[in-house]
């Protein structure tokens, strides 16, 4: 019989090795899980520790284990603590970590030791039957190994497969504590590795979750969660209902006994559409998805830095300074902080505001103006054989769009779009374009929505140089029996001057619209942000670690600056 045999050998092969498959698929998940929860996983084996400590002292004052074996169980316990303290980076030379190796070696002998011999007090006999309760079973003493000997070096174990690859960038050097750039991976970081990887936790928290305007319900909560365990008070402020029936809300947060302070810190949770999902190219050192740059990078970066100075017993941040403010609906009209402005929670009496969006980490000293209406057609709908029996809408529209065009390049006589040496000239964008209903039908209807944004004058200005330029076409409309007429959306701004008094910082201006002119009130208004706005709202919308990185350290300066006045 010699089948059966090498049936018996690959059935063994085979089972081996499904069984390591299966503890390196366990191993793997656990550490994907601490990768994905680090702050979770941090606080949930700091508490294994105590808790294990708990019970080796209950084991010694009810069970009577020798008090030597305990108090040393105890104090390793005491410094698997401290290997906590970068968690989840576990570097394999640090001096903790090899003590902490060398425990549990020791510990494991000697309590092994201690098992294989047993009590001088007991009757036990190799061939005795009856069970002696002063022995502990093999399950009692598995137990305790699994449990107070075991545990914890192994939950250290596998965030040492996690620390590698849990955050772009994390390397595994110690951080010097001054926050001067050290080197690890190759790359020389601005932040203390703690910070950072905190940071870069919450960057990514917030970006993988998706919060397109009218869509902020989620990561609206996931950030109250995040201030309340970072010992923040929050408020909630109702800005209405989403698309998906979910409460839109601002959050305001302060650390202090109060909610109004010197200085605000803002920036919105909304994005652009659509959503992409969150990604880290280790070739670029960027960190990819929507929100990562507009604007989650400068909200986190925002946060990190008032978490940093308050904790900080050197730096002379009062928590009763500053308060924080993320609102909802930036990208769309801006109802978000409107609501806040008009509400009681604004006490238009801010010393300083300092708003969060991507300006290439340098300090904006203005941005245009914005305002936006919609042009309506109507004309006379015919069959296409007989277009002399209708009023094409289509055609007008093509009419309006196109003086519209030679109004923004100045080549209208009579009408000017308003221009400033500071932020050059006022622009127009034809964004969206509908008309008819088929193709052998004269169009009856046809609109176009326009954005503008303003290098000078006001809203009504340009909306009286639109008409002035349109009015000719507008008369020949009218004589043939069509109709235009013009919906104007909110009640728009004209350019926006901030301050840019902060040394060491580059001033620009911008051409996008902020939440900047919506905040009430008589207040020193700074702009300032990591990435590019050029990105932005692209398909491609990615942000450098380290200009998140610089970001922090430049957010702290302008509030220390901003508080100082």
């Amino acid at each position: 019989m010699w089948v059966l045999p090498l049936v018996g050998y690959l059935g063994l092969i085979l089972g081996f090795g499904f069984l390591t498959l299966a503890i390196a698929s366990g191993l793997y998940y656990l550490s994907e899980l601490v990768e994905e929860h680090t702050v979770l996983a941090k606080k949930l084996l700091t508490r294994m520790i105590y808790a294990v400590m708990v019970l080796q002292l209950l084991l010694w004052l009810v069970d009577s284990f020798p008090l030597s074996l305990s108090i040393l169980s105890m104090a390793s316990h005491l410094v698997y603590a401290q290997n906590l303290r970068r968690f989840p980076i576990v570097k394999l030379t640090d001096p903790l970590f090899i003590l902490s190796c060398i425990l549990v070696l020791i510990n494991h002998y000697l309590w092994f030791r201690h098992f294989s011999t047993p009590p001088p007090r007991s009757n036990y006999y190799p061939y005795n039957t009856s069970r002696d309760y002063s022995i502990p079973t093999f399950t009692e003493i598995a137990s305790y190994f699994g449990l107070c000997v075991w545990l914890v070096p192994f939950a250290l174990f596998v965030s040492l497969s996690a620390g590698e690859n849990v955050l772009p960038s994390m390397g595994s050097d110690t951080p010097t504590p001054d926050a001067e750039p050290i080197s690890a991976d190759g790359n020389d970081h601005l932040l203390p590795l703690p910070t950072l990887h905190e940071f870069l936790t919450l960057h990514r928290e917030i970006v993988k979750i998706e919060s397109i305007s009218g869509n902020e319900y989620k990561v609206g909560w996931w950030l109250v969660s995040y201030l309340k365990e970072n010992g923040f008070n929050v408020e909630t402020q109702n800005v209405g209902v989403g698309e998906n029936g979910n409460t839109r809300f601002n959050v305001l947060a302060w650390p202090g006994d109060s909610k109004f302070t010197k200085l605000l810190v803002s920036s919105h949770i909304d994005t652009v559409p659509p959503y992409l999902p969150y990604s880290f190219d280790t070739k670029d050192d960027k960190i990819y998805g929507r929100g990562s740059v507009d604007a989650k990078g400068s909200l986190a970066a925002q946060v990190t830095a008032v978490i940093s100075l308050l904790a900080n017993d050197s730096a002379p941040l009062d928590p009763n300074d500053v308060s924080l403010l993320f609102v909802v609906g930036e990208e769309t009209s801006g109802d978000g902080m409107r609501t806040f402005s008009d509400s009681s929670l604004n006490p238009l009496n801010y010393s300083a505001v300092l708003f969060g969006e991507p300006t290439e980490n340098k300090l904006v000293s203005g941005h245009k103006g914005s305002m936006g209406f919609r042009v309506h057609v109507t004309g006379k709908a015919a069959h296409s054989g007989y277009p002399w029996l209708g009023v094409s809408a289509n055609n007008i529209l093509v009419k309006i769009l196109s003086r519209l065009i030679d109004l923004e390049a100045g080549r209208v006589e009579g009408a000017e779009l308003p221009w400033s040496e500071k932020y050059g000239n006022t622009t127009l964008n034809i964004g969206t374009v509908f008309g008819g209903a088929a193709g052998n039908v004269v169009a009856e209807k046809a609109n176009s929505t326009v954005a503008v944004r303003l290098a000078g004058g006001s809203p009504f200005e340009v909306q009286r140089e639109v008409e002035k330029a349109l009015a000719p076409v507008i008369e020949d409309v009218e004589k043939a029996g069509g109709k235009v007429e013009f919906e104007y959306r909110n009640a728009g701004y004209g350019p926006v001057d901030m301050d840019c008094d902060v040394k060491g910082f580059d001033c620009i201006t911008v051409n996008y619209g902020t939440d900047v002119p919506w905040l009430k009130g008589d207040h020193k208004r700074y702009l300032y942000g990591p990435g590019s706005i050029f990105v932005a709202h692209s398909a491609h919308e990615a942000i450098a670690v380290r200009d998140l990185e610089q970001a922090v350290l430049d957010y702290q300066k302008l509030i220390l600056e901003a508080l100082k006045e």
